[in-house]
């Protein structure tokens, strides 16, 4: 079986390295402030008489653009929304070691990867039914994967061969979830280029940012490494009052084409882009909401580039009960809603044609967000 992500790590720098800070609150208030101290416990002090508790607290985001932490040969997803940049060193069980080119060895738990892809490229938003290979002749294996190493890549394909491949030439490594989306630690850290690292603490003190985590077992380096002042992009609340839907696996997703053959539904290939969804019409995405949030914060707008035409039906279900519908939303329309869904158990958000059927029709559902309250 593979077991959540275990990552722990510890960075420092100087407190007078971080340009002003902003503290988003659940509220969808901010506060731009120079941050004296954030401890794991009680929250993030902003003076010396004002602290602000963690269950108020979504992120902490730098005001001024951070510049790019470094690069790597390739970039490795997380369940959840973390992204390391390396490549990969050996499996070890059920865990992964990773050259991390911003903070060293890392042990990633397999059950907590998405998949990984060259440095520039972009994983699919959409999970796999089964692991899958793809190559950079176009071929495909599909199966399990069973080993990954500086070198190469082992597959089980579903026809119970056994076959290796050199990295090198491996253009998607893309591994099926097994179970719900694991717990990744309470904090995304985002560097600048992209990269965000998941720990279970974090502390500002003394002109010290310290992150909390662990190295592979028996690594001789130290449970710390530098990072480069100018990286610090936000500090990321993921596992305490809010959980962004954009990180979690739907257990439905379906769309109908226009004018298709059946009322079969199919994959739908939303995108995720900066915590919105992007989909087309007669589409259907369902997602189990997470134990203990009650409010579901979102909005939604036709995307860009397809503003004219486009005319589009929305509706948003709890356990199969709709609890808003819009009919006619056009490039006109642009909604934020906060809806009471204490004891529902899962969200759909459908998507349907308005009155011009498939003319410049896609939508983007807007930061849909669950917040305990």
């Amino acid at each position: 079986m593979r077991v959540a992500l275990a990552i722990a790590l510890a960075l420092s720098l100087p407190v007078t390295v971080f340009a002003q800070l902003r503290v988003v609150q659940t509220d969808g208030s901010s506060i731009d402030a120079e941050i004296l101290k954030i401890d794991p416990e009680a929250g993030v002090s902003i003076d010396t008489a004002t602290v602000i508790p963690w269950d108020q607290i979504v992120r902490v985001d730098r005001t001024s653009p951070a510049l790019d932490a470094r690069r790597g040969t390739f970039a490795l997803h997380l369940r959840g929304g973390g992204r390391l940049v390396g490549r990969p060193i050996e499996t070890v069980g059920e865990t992964l070691h990773f050259d991390d080119a911003n903070v060293g060895e890392i042990a990633v738990d397999l059950s907590a990867i998405a998949g990984m892809v060259p440095y520039g490229q972009s994983l699919p938003s959409m999970p796999s039914a089964t692991d899958v290979l793809r190559l950079a002749n176009d071929d495909v294996l599909r199966g399990v994967v069973l080993e990954l190493d500086a070198d190469q890549a082992t597959i089980q394909t579903d026809d119970g061969q056994t076959i290796a491949v050199e990295l090198a030439t491996v253009t998607r490594l893309q591994l099926a979830p097994l179970g719900p989306t694991p717990d990744v630690g309470r904090y995304l850290v985002h560097l600048g280029g992209g990269w965000a690292y998941p720990v279970s603490a974090v502390t500002i003190e003394r002109g010290a940012l310290r992150l909390t985590i662990r190295r592979p077992e028996g690594s001789p380096a130290e449970p710390f490494a530098p990072i480069s002042k100018s990286w610090l992009d936000q500090i990321e609340q993921v596992g305490g009052p809010v959980r962004f839907v954009s990180d979690l696996t739907p257990t439905d997703a379906t769309m109908t084409p226009y004018l298709a053959a059946s009322d079969a539904g199919t994959t739908v290939p939303y995108l995720v882009e900066e915590r919105n969804l992007r989909v087309r019409p007669r589409s259907t995405l369902t997602f189990d909401i997470p134990e203990g949030f009650t409010h579901l914060r979102f909005g939604y707008e036709l995307a860009p580039g397809h503003r004219p035409l486009g005319d589009v039906s929305v509706r948003v279900l709890l356990d199969g009960v709709s609890i808003h519908e819009a009919r006619n939303v056009t490039s006109a329309v642009a909604v934020r809603l906060d809806l009471d869904i204490a004891g529902g158990s899962s969200l759909t958000l459908e998507v349907d044609y308005g009155e011009n059927f498939d003319v410049q029709d896609e939508l983007l559902w807007l930061e849909p967000t669950f917040l305990k309250r």
